[in-house]
């Protein structure tokens, strides 16, 4: 059976991030939901498949930020 994929939301807002979990696990896929600096200091040990950003994350330098750092 293959393994569902690991996602984290760094997202500051509840309501949005409540939402991307509930969306995410009615498609069989685990999600953890964080603050942008709890998120970003805790990628290296959640060694998610995939990081969903909002805009307060700095947009696509955010983007490139969490890229550089995980690559």
């Amino acid at each position: 059976m293959a393994r569902s994929p690991n996602v984290v939301l760094l997202n500051e807002h509840p309501a949005e991030q409540a939402f991307l979990r509930y969306f995410l696990s009615s498609k069989g896929i685990a999600s953890s939901s964080l603050s942008h600096r709890a998120g970003l200091d805790a990628l290296a040990a959640l060694a998610p498949d995939l990081v969903i950003l909002d805009d307060a994350a700095g947009g696509a330098e955010g983007a490139q930020r969490v890229k550089a750092r995980f690559p």
